[in-house]
């Protein structure tokens, strides 16, 4: 929790949207389509065969098509025969929330689902009895075996190592044919941790983030926003990204666009995803549980109004999470929080909001 004092609440305008009435409207799922529109006969895509020379990317990772499906013939798959072949792996990737982008010239396909990745029994896992051996390994399903029977799951990733405990009970029949026997006597103690390999996050980038979402408060109602922060494996600096969102006093439903993901995934690596509380408590909510599946960074913020505003951080992955403190994200070093401060002006332009919960 960082003490602040002597803050001020700003306001700004910002783009705000009722629900708008229309005289007649046919509903069709969520969508809202007007009688007199005409449907317009659909182009034909152009239909891609996947061979064994392609490549699968995402997440700073990468894989071979026959990673996800063993047997392809000479005339290729479908990318819907690929992607039922990715989502038996990591079951984010369903047909509804999937997009492909495709890079035909250097065979290498981009998978973008609307949350992240979570790994399943398909991979062969590998067990460890040294932290240090399991941390180097190149292996995709890491465990380490630690005293009295524990079980880790180690993760390392371009942003750092992840080490969480788990029950051993949640073990896939494949998984547990795969675990060694081993003597007790032999095992390190391990504890939970994270440890970030890129550098910690500048200060000044929190107080930007804290001043944009102090903005949202006081008017009228007071407004969730978010921002995400990612590392320019180019530049070799962070980027703050205020994606294009609507938000209400409980909601946040962002708009995503290609400028960090796709084939760019490869030059941008997720970070930090942060989001506000407006006056509330930081916490993470149900809901915070079931959309943070990518291995990342999350925190919330919250209390706005007070001189003590709360933050909140963990970094999760699937189910595992592991909560971390505010100086191992951000460079706390000399650093006091003066707020508010100047952010960039375009950032309000992202934002749409919208009164009611939902």
């Amino acid at each position: 929790m960082v003490n602040i004092t002597n803050v001020s609440i700003f306001d700004v305008g910002v783009k705000e949207t009722e629900p708008k009435k229309e005289k007649t409207v046919k509903e069709t799922g969520s969508k809202v389509v007007k009688p007199e529109q005409v449907a317009k006969p659909k182009e034909k895509k152009e239909e891609i065969k996947i061979n064994n020379e392609w490549t699968v990317h995402f997440a700073t990772e990468h894989f071979n098509a026959t990673d996800f499906v063993e047997e392809i013939s000479e005339e290729g798959i479908t990318l819907e025969e690929l992607r039922k072949g990715i989502e038996r792996v990591f079951p984010k990737f369903s047909a509804a929330r999937t997009k492909f982008d495709v890079d035909k010239e250097n065979k290498r396909i981009f998978p973008d689902a609307f949350a992240g990745s979570k790994g399943a029994g398909a991979f062969t896992p590998s067990f460890f009895l040294s932290r240090e051996t399991a941390i180097k390994s190149n292996s995709h399903i890491k465990y380490l075996l630690g005293k009295e029977n524990s079980v880790f799951r180690v993760i390392t990733s371009a942003i750092g190592t992840f080490i969480t405990k788990i029950d051993d009970e949640t073990l896939s029949d494949n998984e547990r044919s795969n675990m060694p026997y081993y003597k007790e006597s032999k095992l390190e103690k391990i504890e939970e941790s994270f440890t970030l390999k890129l550098p910690k996050i500048p200060y000044d980038y929190l107080q930007k983030i804290v001043s944009f979402f102090m903005s949202f408060i006081n008017k009228g109602e007071n407004y969730e926003v978010a921002c995400k922060i990612f590392w320019d494996t180019e530049n070799g600096e962070y980027i703050i990204d205020v994606p294009k969102q609507t938000v209400t006093k409980v909601t946040v439903q962002f708009e995503y666009s290609g400028e960090f993901t796709g084939r760019n995934s490869l030059r941008y690596i997720p970070v930090l995803e942060i989001h506000s509380h407006n006056v509330m408590r930081a916490f993470f909510s149900k809901t915070d549980d079931l959309d943070e599946q990518e291995y990342c960074l999350y925190g919330v913020v919250g209390r706005l109004n007070r001189e003590e505003i709360q933050f909140a951080f963990r970094v999760k992955c699937g189910d595992y999470h592991l909560h971390v403190g505010i100086d191992q994200v951000f460079e706390l070093e000399h650093a006091h929080m003066h707020l508010p401060i100047d952010f960039p002006t375009e950032w309000l332009e992202k934002v749409t909001t919208k009164k009611g919960l939902y």
